[in-house]
């Protein structure tokens, strides 16, 4: 299975953000990057040790909406929550319907 540009790219800029972010504004310690395949979705979970999503200092810039539009532009979604630091998780479809029906057109 193969993943388009696009996917990839909206994939990668989603993960640089929140790896931006998290050295940005967590104040962590530990940051552990993972990535699981179940069920034809890639799962990719992002958790730091830092203060958190909870955290009530003053908020600014697009970050998380950026992430959300990322998901949304290929399928995907996007989740972030306050255990013990920050776990945002990015879930991907691999499958590709859209693009099998279109081929089977041709």
């Amino acid at each position: 299975m193969t993943i388009n540009g696009e996917k990839r790219r909206q994939i990668y800029l989603a993960v640089k953000e929140a790896l931006h972010n998290t050295i940005k504004h967590a104040d962590c310690t530990t940051v552990i990057v993972s990535f699981a395949i179940a069920k034809l979705e890639l799962l990719i979970s992002i958790q730091d040790d830092g203060k958190g999503l909870c955290y009530t200092g003053e908020r600014s810039g697009d970050g998380i909406g950026n992430m959300k539009m990322r998901m949304k532009k290929i399928g995907g979604s996007f989740d972030a929550a306050c255990r013990e630091g920050t776990v945002i998780r990015l879930i991907i479809p691999l499958h590709e319907k859209h693009e099998n029906s279109s081929n089977s057109r041709r």
